[in-house]
């Protein structure tokens, strides 16, 4: 389980909307952010997308958890990205990095 953090009080009033297009895993993943809210839906794709990003799976990953860098991803050519990729790296930024020490059921 990989459980991403969104700083709360930065993303207030801001709003996005993207697509992951998973190439490996045939599916497309699609996040918005409204409200200091990430809304996720499998397999229905924005229209109004600020941005629409196709990548392998396990590059995503390596990408949340630190292992890839937002611009080392951007300039992969294992990656496309169709629309803003300032607004795609503001999103990225709001995150807050993975706790690897999250306890998820304590005694």
């Amino acid at each position: 389980v990989l459980a991403v953090m969104l700083n709360g009080p930065d993303a207030d009033g801001e709003s996005y909307a993207f697509n992951f297009v998973f190439t490996d895993l045939d599916e497309t993943h699609s996040l918005a952010l409204e409200n200091a809210v990430i809304q996720h839906r499998v397999d229905q794709p924005y229209s109004d997308a600020n941005a629409t990003i196709r990548i392998t799976h396990a590059l995503f990953l390596k990408m949340l958890i630190g292992n890839a860098g937002v611009r080392d991803i951007l300039l992969s050519d294992e990656v496309s990205l169709e629309g803003s990729t300032i607004d795609l790296v503001s999103f990225f930024a709001l995150l807050d990095p993975p706790d690897e020490v999250f306890n998820i059921v304590t005694p």
